[in-house]
């Protein structure tokens, strides 16, 4: 921190993250110079070769090779050296990386012209000249010397490909003088900000959706996205940011300190008294998982989805079939229900409008199921970031004296086009089935819409009794007062650390604020804070400073400084907690009572369980840094985890849930 700079370009990573890379580049350097030493003196020294009276030509070449070889050694090893100095916002230590990186480039460009003839000589034709011949040897020695020049050519053009993607990401390669300015509080440490725009951010989030678009062949869709999509999305991000130089390590090594000094997750040990709660969940979490279609059918059976894909395009080849795999593959999940049928579906996903959904009817459950599909596109990641709280319509939601109150921007669009495309099919099916309640349930981006859309539904005449079921919904969906007005109708499951719902614009912005002090505190180098990581749990007193010391001092005035800047052109919308709908049902390890209090420590001994507690939804209200923060949130961990609960426990067996749950 911040990016490093060689000849006014940009490069998208520190001074401080060459230190491996470099070392392994010299590792490699001496294998390679061994290898190359032990050819020339076999070759050219004991066989003298013989036939060629071009032979101190060709010794010249390998000397050169050589020499730029041993050189290139002593330079990657003085810029792991100078790498692997300071701290991580102590630049100063590592100013001469620069200098270092010049003298590896034009190390680089000698090597890549002596490479190119010793890669002519390796592969010139068999009916090349005597002299060749003679250099190339017998057969062992001729695949030593092909082996030698190749490994070279493949390391400088690594090299040099590695360098082109390590460019700024966000578009603005050059850095003019005068656009790069550096805060200080002291002698030791420093921040530095690049004067960029929201119209900048704007265009690298729309460079980088179209890249992604045109890497996966269109497999996760992507082609709705426009630049006006994105404008929301990026001036959220230029506050976000703000103009901080900062590069993706930092950030991974930001988020393993903080992780370090968060306390212990403290979850209540009240479990869920009725278990109807749990056994509903676990009756509608098909419907959610299903609504993902073949790409989640294809990751929890891969034979069986190549089968429908083979089976598919046969019955298209004879012609008559306007089936896909994804409606395939929701056909299957309700052909699990001896009565439940699929009654419509669409797969369409459009950023802020529209996410796939599916209505099924349950004969069994006596329900109407509609089904809304979690984050699976560019389009869908477009909808989840379009965080800003907005203003319900009055006539969506029940009535209080506050108006209709807030709710995420994107889900909000998403659930209001929904309702006009499900009510009238809703109407046609509850006037024929009597009887039946209609129950709206998702996944993630899915789980909010379907709190919202089930919202409006209720706040009509038609459908007064509908409820909502959601799975992992985000945390920053409505404001609390309506939160708490749903918890009529609408549960929320949660998994262990999962990070979906604890994420809102206002725990982002707390998230970025202890990220930049942990980084300023941090009195280690980067590699050891990203390795604490591995660490269950690590010791703060070795990665922080002390606070009575003088870079202690200056580390705290220093992001104290910085994190002003940064609030400078925040907006108030920024800073609105919004929460998690209805009741929360969190999803927690409970272990045998009897293991716990023989302190049973190793794995294979322990029996754990998963169990239900009812949470307040303030317990989410920041973001935990866990190793399952993202496996948590997976679908077919809530799939597994919510039929867990639903099942009844071992009945000669009695579970505990500790009343500090630590999942990290």
């Amino acid at each position: 921190m911040p990016g490093l700079v060689l000849k006014n370009r940009r490069f998208a990573l520190g001074s401080d993250d060459l230190a491996f890379p470099a070392g392994c580049l010299a590792l490699l350097r001496v294998c390679w110079t061994s290898c190359l030493c032990a050819y020339i003196a076999h070759v050219i020294v004991v066989k003298k070769g013989k036939g060629c009276g071009m032979m101190s030509g060709v010794a010249g070449v390998f000397l050169t090779l050589l020499g730029l070889g041993v050189s290139s050694i002593v330079a990657n090893a003085f810029l792991a050296y100078h790498s692997s100095r300071g701290v991580i916002l102590a630049r100063v230590a590592r100013a001469r990386i620069p200098e270092i990186l010049l003298a590896c480039c034009g190390l680089g460009a000698c090597e890549a012209v002596a490479t190119g003839v010793a890669m002519w000589l390796a592969w010139a034709p068999r009916n090349a000249s005597p002299c060749t011949r003679a250099i190339r040897g017998d057969d062992w020695e001729r695949v030593m010397l092909r082996a030698i020049a190749t490994t070279q050519a493949c390391g400088l053009t690594s090299t040099v490909a590695v360098a082109l993607m390590v460019f700024d990401p966000r578009g603005s390669r050059k850095v003019a003088r005068g656009s790069r300015s550096l805060l200080r509080v002291g002698d030791h440490l420093e921040v530095a900000f690049l004067k960029t725009s929201a119209s900048e951010w704007a265009a690298g989030c729309a460079a980088w959706c179209s890249c992604f678009r045109r890497a996966t062949c269109g497999l996760f869709g992507g082609k709705t996205i426009t630049d006006s999509s994105v404008d929301d999305v990026a001036s959220l991000l230029a506050m976000f940011m703000g103009s901080l130089d900062v590069v993706a390590t930092d950030v991974i090594a930001g988020l393993a300190l903080v992780r370090a000094r968060q306390p212990s997750a403290a979850t209540p040990n009240t479990p869920v008294d009725d278990d109807s709660i749990a056994t509903d969940a676990a009756a509608h979490v098909d419907f959610a998982m299903a609504v993902y279609g073949w790409k989640l059918a294809a990751y929890a059976s891969p034979f069986k989805a190549l089968k429908d894909a083979a089976m598919l395009f046969a019955r298209r080849a004879r012609g008559g079939c306007c089936d896909t795999l994804d409606s395939i593959a929701l056909r299957r999940v309700a052909a699990c229900g001896a009565r439940r049928r699929v009654i419509f579906e669409t797969f369409r996903a459009e950023p802020n409008r529209r996410v796939p959904v599916a209505v099924f009817v349950d004969d069994d459950l006596r329900e109407i199921v509609v089904a809304c599909r979690g984050t699976l596109s560019l389009d869908d990641c477009v909808t989840d970031a379009t965080a800003r709280p907005v203003e319900i319509p009055a006539t969506f939601s029940p009535r209080r004296s506050a108006g209709g109150g807030f709710a995420h921007a994107g889900m909000l669009g998403v659930a209001i086009e929904l309702l006009k495309l499900v009510s009238t099919r809703l109407s046609s099916e509850a006037s024929r089935l009597i009887g039946y309640e209609i129950v709206v349930v998702g996944h993630s981006l899915g789980a909010g819409v379907a709190a919202l859309l089930a919202l409006a539904l209720r706040s009509s005449s038609d459908f007064p009794s509908t409820r909502c079921v959601a799975f992992s919904p985000p945390g920053a969906l409505v404001d609390q007062e309506l939160a708490l007005a749903m918890r009529s109708f609408c549960t929320s499951v949660v998994v262990g650390d999962d990070l979906v719902p604890r994420l809102g614009l206002k725990s982002l912005f707390d998230l970025r604020d202890r990220v930049i002090e942990a980084v300023a505190d941090c009195r280690v180098h980067k590699r050891f804070a990203i390795a604490s990581s591995l660490d269950a749990s690590p010791d703060p007193r070795v990665l922080f400073h002390d606070p009575a010391s003088d870079l202690g001092a200056e580390a705290a005035r220093l992001s104290a400084a910085c994190l002003a800047c940064l609030r400078e052109n925040e907006s108030r919308e920024v800073h609105q907690r919004l929460a998690l709908p209805g009741r929360v049902l969190h999803v927690v390890v409970a272990v045998l009572e009897e293991e716990e209090e023989e302190e049973v420590r190793w794995w294979w001994r322990r029996r754990p369980r998963l169990v239900a507690v009812e949470a307040p939804a303030t317990l989410f209200s920041d973001v935990r840094i866990s190793r399952r923060m993202f496996k948590d949130h997976m679908p077919w961990n809530v799939l597994a985890a919510v039929r867990q609960i639903a099942a009844p426990p071992p009945s000669r067996h009695r579970f505990l849930i500790p009343g500090v749950v630590a999942t990290v």
